[in-house]
């Protein structure tokens, strides 16, 4: 008895997110049926014309987010400098004789009260670092100790540590709320245009058998075989995340139990 292939298996596909999407197409690709007629030729042609077109708005997409994480080391650079570089004149100014420069005691007064940790906080996580850098600035406003600063530091110090705060701040979300971009609708569009052109091409290899040879129905088996295999693979990992025990390990008595990160 001859077999077919059920249709709804090729025109309702497996969840096919960035990678899989490109995966498959590629794997369709290199499996076409030699000798194919010229319509599944034809559609196979649309597969890499979409998912070329498709990888283009992938890589348009990444590349803000790569410039914008750039963007954030830079300015946690900025502000490192821009705090070592306020600790640094205070300390200089610590070692000069106080009975004949009345500042150094202030600079001392200044590294206790703003610094008392020194600048180890500059190596936690930029939310951290953000965290230290506020209380720092509002310890200075709302105990007047601008002045004193300015007068220790200069007063370039003090607006340049306000500044690399504020872009600092901003660049992590914390001096404003970062902007919300929606994935590019590009990059959606291209998508459903792979997704249409594996359709079409499913469509056209089933098209292809012929019930009279059964050698067509083995070509279509093998060339439709990526989208069969993606399938399984997905059942098999929902069967085994079903199947997994969830397990908790309590700590034994000589490790005491890990505490819950702070969010940030």
């Amino acid at each position: 008895m001859f077999q077919v292939l059920d249709p709804s298996n090729y025109v309702r596909l497996p969840f096919l997110n960035r990678a899989t999407v490109v995966s498959l197409s590629n794997s369709l690709i290199a499996h076409i049926p030699k000798d194919a007629p010229p319509d599944v030729q034809k559609a196979a042609a649309n597969i890499k014309a979409a998912i070329s077109t498709f990888q283009q708005h992938w890589s348009s997409n990444d590349a803000p987010q790569q410039q914008d994480g750039m963007t954030t080391v830079l300015l946690d650079r900025a502000l490192d400098a821009t705090v070592g570089a306020i600790y640094s004149r205070i300390e200089a100014c610590e070692r000069l004789p106080v009975e004949l420069f009345p500042k150094a005691a202030k600079a001392t007064e200044l590294r206790l009260r703003l610094f008392p940790e020194g600048l180890s906080f500059l190596k936690k996580t930029h939310t951290e670092e953000w965290g230290y850098c506020q209380a720092i600035i509002e310890r200075i406003d709302s105990e007047g100790l601008a002045a004193d600063l300015e007068a220790v530091a200069g007063p370039e110090f003090l607006q340049a540590l306000r500044t690399a705060h504020e872009n600092f701040g901003r660049a992590i979300g914390k001096s404003a709320p970062r902007p919300v971009e929606p994935e590019s609708a590009n990059l959606l569009d291209s998508m459903r245009e792979v997704s249409n052109a594996i359709r079409s091409y499913a469509l056209k290899i089933l098209a292809s058998v012929d019930t009279e040879r059964p050698e067509t129905l083995a070509a279509a088996r093998a060339a439709l075989k990526p989208i069969d295999d993606l399938r399984e693979e997905q059942a098999r990992r929902r069967t085994a995340a079903k199947e997994k025990p969830a397990t908790t390990e309590e700590p034994t008595a000589s490790e005491p139990k890990a505490t819950e990160p702070d969010a940030t």
